[in-house]
């Protein structure tokens, strides 16, 4: 295996995510929520599986509506 590295994670998906792939928004707001590679920030992260949620992704509306 490769250790994981949530830094150069965060980098990567929001590359991607800039892009629109709902799939890495989704991750980022995963990053912000748990403070991996980043500090935790539970407004970033919110935006971030809204965005994803916006652009198709059900895993980012159902932690959406679980945060309610």
């Amino acid at each position: 295996g490769v250790s994981k590295n949530f830094i150069e994670s965060h980098y990567w998906y929001s590359q991607s995510a800039y892009e629109g792939n709902h799939w890495a928004m989704y991750r980022l707001g995963n990053l912000y929520k748990f403070g991996k590679g980043v500090s935790q920030d539970d407004g970033i992260s919110i935006m971030w599986f809204t965005k994803a949620s916006e652009a198709g992704n059900n895993l980012a509306r159902i932690t959406l509506e679980r945060s309610k």
